[in-house]
Parts: structure tokens; sequence; C-alpha cells
């Protein structure tokens, strides 16, 4: 029986979005660190889950860095950014199958009947409201 090491047949690194599945060598999250000014180590006995987050979030500032430098109109990109970022998660927060939908998958039965719900409470209070504007007096 042939042994191959370490080596991993499981999963492709393509089919991965923006580093979800990349681990950091200690040296990145020192180096991190010492540019972002943060104390990498000051968070102990945390997995390396928490340390990805963190690098995560200091390489999302260094792109908002990044798009302010190469622009004449920092400002108004960096709002623009902001502002897609926001539509983003609101969609999120208040669409049931858009997380499923962004990432290229079918929404789940749970999330389909959730939105068929809210489309039907949205539809009601529609139509309680019309017929509370129509009524004499109550406004």
């Amino acid at each position: 029986m042939s042994h191959q090491g370490s080596r991993s047949n499981v999963g492709d690194s393509r089919t991965y979005e923006g580093g979800d599945q990349h681990t950091y060598s200690r040296s990145e999250v020192s180096e991190f660190g010492r540019t972002h000014r943060v104390n990498m180590a000051g968070y102990p006995d945390q997995g390396t889950d928490d340390k990805e987050k963190i690098m995560n979030k200091l390489r999302g500032e260094d792109v908002r860095i990044q798009y302010r430098l190469q622009t004449k109109s920092p400002q108004i990109l960096t709002d623009h950014v902001l502002q897609i970022q926001d539509q983003i998660n609101n969609r999120m927060k208040h669409e049931p199958g858009y997380i499923a939908t962004m990432h290229g998958h079918a929404p789940s039965k749970g999330a389909m009947i959730d939105a068929e719900i809210a489309k039907e409470e949205a539809e009601m209070l529609h139509k309680l409201k019309a017929h509370t504007e129509s009524m004499p007096g109550k406004k």
C-alpha cells in the first residue's frame, strides 16, 4: 500500500473564494501585526480561525486604502464601495436565499418558504394599509 505522505487530495484551491481556506504562517501574521500596529500575540490561546479573521479584516482595510490611493476622487469611491457593502449586508439580512444565490446555489427549502411567507405578509400589510387609507377619518 503506497502512502503519499502529508499531501491531501481533498478539495480544490480554485473553489474557495478570496483566501477563505488560506492558512497564514507565523511570519505573515507578525508582519501584518507590525504594519498595522496590531498586537497579534495579544490574542492568547485563540484558534487559528480568530487570527484568520483578523488577517482578513486587515486585508480588507488594505483594499480600501489601495482604492483611495489609486483614484482621483478617493472619498467618492470609498463612499460608493461602502454603500454597495451596506446594500449587500442589508440583502443578506432580509432576503433569505440571497447568500445561496450569490454563491451560485439554489436557496434551501426553508429559505424559499421564508421568502414566500415574507412576500405574503408584505401583501397583507399593503392591502390593510390601502383599506385603512380609504376609510374616512382614518389617516
